[in-house]
């Protein structure tokens, strides 16, 4: 992704004027540009950080993770950044906002 699609996916998640229709486990469930932004890069970012740190220090599907987790926190902190917040908090900030909704929370599976 380059800078300028960066800047397209910054300026349509801040419009956030349209909504877009994403299947959940068999149900539609309505979300907004911005929701589905932080929800996918949020997605993207735990599974390269699992990944990153789960298998063995040798394995180049780890390096390649590793990689990848580094430039996609490089891209949300040049993405969201302004003067006022960092990108990654506010991101995360908005991820967890949006999971503890009421219309997301009952999709979070609890540990027993």
């Amino acid at each position: 992704m380059d800078k300028e699609e960066r800047k397209m996916i910054a300026v349509g998640a801040h419009l956030e004027g349209l909504s877009v229709a994403t299947k959940h486990i068999g149900k539609m469930v309505e979300v907004s540009e911005m929701e589905l932004t932080i929800l996918c890069n949020m997605a993207r970012l735990g599974l390269v950080s699992v990944l990153s740190e789960a298998l063995e220090p040798e394995d180049q599907v780890r390096f390649a993770a590793e990689a990848e987790k580094e430039e996609l926190i490089r891209a949300i902190h040049e993405t969201f950044t302004d003067e006022k917040v960092d990108g990654m908090n506010r991101i995360s900030q908005g991820a967890v906002a949006l999971l503890g909704s009421e219309r997301f929370e009952k999709y979070i599976l609890e540990a027993e």
